[in-house]
């Protein structure tokens, strides 16, 4: 199956009863699209569905394993610095909105959001 599909399977599924199963096909799909830079979303996606689940070892995982295949995903860095945020890690939350910024093609309104988590950041320093 198309990774595509997996993964809207897997979050169909982790609304419902079939959490574990749909969890599965999300990391299954991420798996498939990791080497289709356009797919880049999948395995985000599935960062996030871990992150929203609160499964925070995983969530972290994904969206180091995200990075690591794609290091120009600035919405994965500001994903992951909106997670260490919210798990009071923040050191490494201003580590990822600094390498988020860097990152060559970002969309104002993603430069927006790391701003605002930037000034929450600052707000707790």
């Amino acid at each position: 199956l198309h990774p595509g599909v997996l993964y809207r399977l897997g979050m169909l599924l982790t609304r419902g009863p079939k959490k574990d199963e749909g969890f599965k096909l999300l990391a299954q799909a991420a798996e498939l699209a990791q080497f289709d830079p356009a797919l880049a979303g999948i395995a985000v996606g599935h960062a996030r569905a871990l992150d929203t689940a609160r499964k925070d070892r995983e969530a972290e995982s994904a969206y180091r394993a995200a990075l690591k295949a794609n290091p120009e995903n600035a919405l994965a860095y500001y994903y992951l610095a909106a997670f260490y945020y919210r798990t009071r890690s923040y050191d490494n939350a201003q580590i990822q909105i600094n390498a988020g910024l860097r990152v060559r093609e970002i969309s104002e309104d993603l430069v927006e959001a790391f701003r605002a988590l930037q000034e929450k950041l600052s707000e707790k320093g």
